[in-house]
């Protein structure tokens, strides 16, 4: 009697406190029943288990799957299409037992799209105002993206609305709330004829939606004309340009700015000047032309050039129209390559630029080569002329076969001695027949700079080639003589910007053809906080054959900021240790470099198999030139796995002193045996898994199973998405958790990186980690287009979706039934 008194007391007390009104949806209520544990519910042909909680604050639902949904009491969530409310829990006397009032709403979601622009019909050159409201009349926030993606020919600008513009593309992402609405507004402009629709999309749970279309026309008040002389171009053609502007309109128009662009494939002339742009400004009458000034155009480059052109333009009340175009031009290349080099006489070639000092020695070097390998070339006139060279120099050859270089002249060369910088001329002609019987020629000019005559060659010999601030570094110019007498009193001095080199003359002789160190510096570049260029310059003064030389060669040292890199050594007190035992973690870190280090901290990694008992950072402070600190204890580890073990590296970060540039250094590693053993309390073991390829910008599972290998059972917390979260973990038990999140960046190995755990027990504080997950993230497959003119979509979405848990334990129905018979004794 006394038990069933209890009983009666213990659910009544219950009662009054668990007795509440839930928020329900403003949708179609589909069904509203009280149900007792493990009776089920048919909604929308799914069949749902109902088990009532053990603290009457909840229910567990279960799916047809075996998936589980916890509804608190008062609240409601969503399963697919559905909402499922708990609004009260109370005992039934009758039936003894407890029961669940349950509201099932069939849910809908809701978006209108609306598409309004100022004026559809514009000047090619004129704004108009596209505006866009997103409007979400239905039962729930919803997460969706809105895309507008426009054609060549209009300009997107001024965009508002928290919308995002790139690549003339407009995207609208993001929660949006039931009975809210967004609106989005930009400004779109005709830069060249348009008549076309515009049509927008929105993606939702991975469907994609079409808007209505919008019809966009625009009317051409100014026309641009590019004219060649001729086209195609062959390479190395030289070509007249013409440009003309053209007022179709009975009014006048006033040109604020027309500009035109020439790309860097095509060098352009006017009037003798090299142009990269050219700008022009004034009116152009009723239906009249300006024709502006014409263009030498040589063709540099073989491909397809684009010639770009932007008018800033009024017309009648409108101003700042702008109107853009773009002409194509092909460059060919030539049937017959020709390629003139000039080269010492052991072929060792110049850099290309023909560039050589008075009196030097070499061999002009002429080659040719088929363009086509389908094409056979015979009776070959190559003709070599030019002032380089004394004579006409013809030379003939049947057929050319290969389309490797052939070399058809090695003609002796001497640069004359000149007091001047001069250029010589290399000249040649080819002309063939093709087997289709067509006679065809080809030519290529070379100019020769002859110097004036530098006998003395300077190197500045730098190791190592691009030092670090205050790393050893030797400099050395040396001279080299290449002329067949001996140099007397060559006057050489070096100096630089660098305050480390000091300026420093000597006089000495060369014999011909050596090579001598003039002078050498051991140096330790300055402190710098970005690579710095620094100038060292070196000046020569002779005299030969009683003429008077003097020349100056420079030379740039990239000087690298300082790399600091102190050694951080990890010691443990014991590297044989049981399972769930604990060792001392001591370290040793040693500065050196010359420079003080500001600001060590130790960060300790935590990882998935070792508890970091206590904090997980450690400050240490400032670090002298060669100064050794012994840390001992900083902090304990725990082993949990029963094999040997790596522990992961602590992770210094730290600042250099005089410029506050950030570092990080690993420490050294240490490795563990751990052998079986009992151990007393919680310890838990967490393993996220994913999948192994995903789609870009696709939401995907990621699983956390946590196991708690130890004797009691453990509540602990994590971060997920920025969320702070707490789960039990019962002894002996895994409990897992699974979100669902998204990666906008395709790559091979995308890492979806560790969770930290933590959990005190006993006054200690217990930090673990899960594994680092790699994942292959393909770029996003094209979307496949539906109805072209939907405006209404129906699903949800989220960045972060609710995370589920499920445990490894039993039902709470048995849960329940357990405490009846604990509460009654016995069976």
């Amino acid at each position: 009697m006394k038990k069933t008194l209890a009983l009666i007391t213990f659910f009544t007390f219950l009662f009054c406190l668990t007795t509440v009104t839930a928020d329900t949806y403003a949708a179609d209520k589909i069904i509203d029943d009280w149900l007792f544990s493990q009776e089920t519910i048919t909604a929308k042909g799914e069949v749902y288990t109902i088990f009532i909680d053990l603290g009457l604050d909840s229910i567990s639902l279960r799916d047809e799957n075996g998936e589980y949904t916890k509804i608190n009491l008062g609240l409601c969530k969503r399963i697919e299409d559905l909402g499922f409310c708990l609004q009260e829990i109370e005992y039934d006397f009758d039936e003894k037992d407890e029961k669940a009032r349950i509201e099932v709403y069939d849910l809908e979601v809701i978006i209108n799209v609306t598409r309004e622009i100022t004026d559809g019909g514009l000047l090619t050159g004129e704004e108009t105002t596209l505006t866009v409201t997103l409007d979400n009349d239905g039962d729930e926030d919803v997460y969706l993206k809105f895309i507008d993606e426009f054609p060549k020919g209009i300009e997107v600008s001024k965009v508002s609305g928290g919308a995002k513009l790139e690549n003339n593309i407009v995207t609208w992402e993001g929660m949006l709330r039931k009975n809210q609405d967004e609106e989005i507004e930009y400004e779109i402009r005709a830069v060249e004829d348009v008549d076309t629709t515009l049509v927008g999309r929105l993606v939702y749970e991975g469907e994609v939606y079409y808007t209505e279309r919008i019809k966009l026309k625009s009317e051409t008040v100014l026309e641009t004309e590019l004219n060649w002389e001729y086209e195609p171009l062959v390479l190395g053609d030289e070509i007249e340009l013409n440009v003309t502007l053209k007022n179709v309109e009975e009014d006048e128009i006033e040109i604020n700015n027309f500009t035109i662009y020439f790309p860097p494939e095509l060098s352009v002339r006017k009037g003798g000047r090299q142009v990269t742009s050219y700008f022009w400004d004034g009116d152009i009458k009723e239906g009249s032309t300006k024709n502006l000034t014409r263009f030498e155009v040589n063709a540099q480059n073989p491909g397809i050039s684009k010639i770009r052109t932007i008018a800033n333009f009024d017309f009648q009340d409108k101003h700042d129209l702008i109107i853009k175009d773009e002409q194509s031009i092909e460059v060919k290349e030539p049937q017959i390559f020709i390629r003139i080099r000039l080269a010492e006489d052991g072929e060792y070639e110049y850099d290309g630029d023909g560039k050589v000092d008075a009196l030097q020695t070499g061999k002009i070097k002429v080659d040719i080569q088929k363009s086509n390998p389908e094409i056979n070339y015979t009776d070959l006139n190559i003709n070599i002329s030019g002032s380089a060279i004394n004579d006409t120099i013809e030379v003939f050859l049947d057929k050319l076969v290969t389309i490797e270089n052939e070399r058809v002249a090695s003609i002796d060369y001497v640069a004359p001695d000149v007091k001047r910088d001069t250029t010589y001329e290399v000249e040649v002609n080819v002309e063939f027949t093709t087997q289709y019987g067509d006679r065809s020629s080809e030519e290529e000019d070379y100019d020769i700079q002859v110097r004036e005559a530098r006998l003395v060659e300077v190197d500045h010999d730098i190791d190592p080639r691009s030092p670090e601030a205050g790393e050893e570094t030797t400099i050395e110019v040396n001279l080299r003589n290449k002329r067949l007498q001996d140099l007397e009193n060559v006057h050489v001095c070096t100096e630089s910007d660098m305050p480390e080199i000091k300026k420093r003359c000597r006089k000495l002789n060369i014999l011909s053809g050596s090579e001598i160190t003039a002078n050498a510096f051991e140096i330790k570049p300055p402190r710098v906080n970005e690579t710095t260029d620094f100038i060292i310059n070196t000046t020569l003064d002779y005299v030969d054959e009683n003429r008077n030389y003097s020349h100056f060669e420079e030379k740039v040292i990239k000087v690298k900021p300082r790399e600091l890199e102190p050694d951080i050594d990890m010691r443990v007190d014991d590297k044989d240790i049981p399972l769930g035992g604990e060792t001392l973690v001591s370290y040793r870190i040693k500065n050196n470099e010359e420079e003080t280090i500001k600001g060590l901290t130790l960060n300790f990694e935590p990882s998935q198999y070792f508890d970091i008992i206590g904090n997980t950072t450690y400050y240490v402070g400032n670090i002298d030139p060669d100064e050794e600190l012994n840390l001992y204890d900083v902090h304990a580890v725990r082993a949990k796995k029963n094999e040997t073990q790596k522990m992961d590296r602590t992770v210094a970060k730290f600042e250099d002193f005089y410029f506050g540039r950030k570092f990080e250094e690993n420490s050294s590693q240490v490795t563990f045996k751990v052998t079986n053993s009992y151990f007393s309390g919680p310890m838990i073991i967490a393993n996220k898994t994913a999948p192994s390829e995903v789609n870009e910008s696709q939401f995907f599972t990621v699983v956390i199973d946590l196991e708690n290998i130890g004797t009691r059972s453990q509540k602990v917390k994590f971060d997920v998405g920025g969320v702070e979260y707490e789960k039990d973990v019962y002894a002996g038990k895994t409990a897992q958790v699974s979100y669902e999140m998204k990666i906008d960046e395709p790559g091979d190995k995308q890492l979806v990186p560790k969770t930290v755990i933590s959990y005190e027990y006993d006054g200690n504080k217990y930090t673990t980690a899960t594994n680092d997950q790699k994942i292959k993230v393909k770029a996003k497959p094209k979307e496949k287009p539906k109805d072209p003119a939907i405006d209404t979509v129906k699903g949800e979405t989220e960045t972060f979706k609710t995370i589920k848990t499920t445990d490894e334990r039993k039902p709470v129905i048995v849960q329940i039934i357990d405490f009846f018979k604990n509460l009654f004794g016995g069976e």
